[in-house]
């Protein structure tokens, strides 16, 4: 009885720790969709040669939680934590902000993103940009903007 309750213990845990392709994952609305439903796992990412080079947690379609990438001896060159942060920014063209941390040898950093709705007007990216200065104001933050994410290196 012990036997078949381990074995059913594991097989419920491999299936809901999923690892897909990130190429597989299609980006929708603010998410990453694995057919058409939010995707929670561990995708990678395969060079050529088939090596991973990255690999990213997913929750619920919003990369969350560890990511790492490896080198040409698969040693890892990188790595962080993906974090959702609960800011309310009040514009309907925002999906989410979140914090990226990054971790290169003795060097760490964060990005800020923000993930929005298509491209924004300059109103809205000054606005958006002072908003998260005064969130983040013990923070040295660089904006960047692009029409699917504004980045704000710290």
């Amino acid at each position: 009885m012990k036997q078949i309750f381990i074995i059913l213990f594991s097989c419920m845990l491999y299936s809901c720790t999923k690892q897909i392709s990130l190429e597989d994952l299609l980006y929708k609305n603010g998410l990453y969709l694995y057919h058409d439903k939010p995707f929670s796992g561990e995708a990678i990412y395969q060079n050529k040669a088939n090596r991973i080079r990255t690999t990213t947690n997913f929750h619920e379609g919003i990369p969350k939680g560890k990511w790492e990438s490896y080198g040409n001896q698969n040693e890892i060159i990188q790595s962080g934590i993906f974090e959702p942060l609960s800011i309310n920014l009040s514009l309907e063209k925002i999906y989410r902000v979140q914090k990226s941390t990054f971790i290169e040898g003795d060097y760490k950093f964060s990005n800020y993103i923000v993930v929005v709705k298509d491209s924004i007007s300059e109103k809205d990216k000054n606005f958006i940009s002072e908003e998260l200065k005064k969130t983040f104001h013990n923070d040295t933050i660089k904006v960047s903007f692009s029409s699917m994410e504004i980045s704000l290196d710290k």
